[in-house]
């Protein structure tokens, strides 16, 4: 089987792979943001609602913030703003709320970090948290005061019955998670099994496919580092035209793919021409065809 035909194959194999890990990363990204509004709702369901707490502030709303968080917002003053209208085809005038922060519920997850006591419950902790103003005579300063102080008792009368729903929640939920990912990680696995098989096979067959003289396949170029402080670059063909008797350098004969100005036309023209490297050290050979980043490969010519 020719380098390029296996090359290919082992493409064809990765990319059906690749194909699969987008479909299980997506069906991933479903679960796990099942599993973020599971918790969510959970949390907020102690804290909204018809038989929830009463207050002036009006558009209450709770969003997840920071972790498993949920801060709760009200609606501020108003402010116009000019929008385009498509229908009108023209701007107009309209009314937009600022959102004001009232509150924030917070949750402590477990950390050893923290030198938390080991109960095997993810979350341990429950409290809130708020911010001082220096609007000390509105309205909404009361308010908001008022509220905060029963979002407190509800925490303080039902700490441990959020913390135990939680929990029960998180560990249903984790379940699925996990289970989806270990599915990604399994595909993973097998799309870096065949980069290292490619990898090994380019090792193997460096040198001599070298000596032979190699075609880059598809777009790609190389570059190679002579010296130091130079090399040559849009490398597309390569041959080893001597090697050193230690076998740790080599001179080649390389094509450069480029642009080039051609004085019978006046104009620059894309061309390849011929460059003789001298004394190049094996160790930047690998670096410019075998590194894993630019993903090279070659067919033998």
């Amino acid at each position: 089987m020719s380098n390029k035909l296996i090359f290919e194959t082992l493409k064809a194999k990765e990319d059906k792979l690749q194909a699969k890990l987008d479909r299980l990363n997506k069906k991933d990204s479903a679960v796990r943001d099942a599993k973020s509004k599971a918790l969510s709702d959970t949390l907020r369901s102690y804290f909204e609602g018809t038989e929830g707490i009463e207050t002036n502030l009006v558009d209450l709303k709770y969003e997840s913030s920071y972790g498993e968080s949920m801060e709760i917002t009200a609606q501020g003053n108003s402010y116009e703003k000019e929008v385009w209208n498509e229908d009108k085809d023209d701007y107009e005038t309209k009314t937009f709320f600022r959102r004001n922060e009232i509150c924030t519920v917070k949750l402590k997850e477990y950390s050893r970090w923290d030198k938390d006591e080991e109960t095997g419950e993810h979350f341990t902790d429950l409290g809130i948290s708020t911010y001082s103003s220096s609007d000390n005579y509105s309205e909404f300063t009361l308010d908001r005061m008022l509220f905060t102080g029963q979002v407190a008792l509800i925490i303080k009368d039902f700490k441990d019955d959020i913390l135990a729903d939680m929990n029960k929640v998180y560990k249903q939920q984790s379940k699925l998670t996990d289970k989806s990912w270990e599915k990604v990680a399994e595909v993973k696995k097998q799309i870096n099994d065949i980069e290292d098989q490619r990898s090994k096979f380019k090792e193997d067959i460096f040198i001599e496919d070298l000596k032979n003289g190699i075609k880059l396949l598809g777009d790609k170029k190389a570059y190679i580092q002579e010296r130091f402080d130079y090399g040559t670059g849009s490398i597309v063909a390569a041959k080893i035209t001597r090697m050193s008797y230690s076998g740790k350098s080599a001179d080649l004969e390389v094509k450069v793919s480029g642009r080039r100005w051609n004085q019978e036309t006046e104009a620059y023209e894309d061309t390849v021409w011929s460059k003789d490297l001298e004394k190049v050290r094996v160790s930047n050979l690998k670096d410019a065809f075998l590194s894993g980043y630019n993903n090279i490969t070659w067919e033998r010519v």
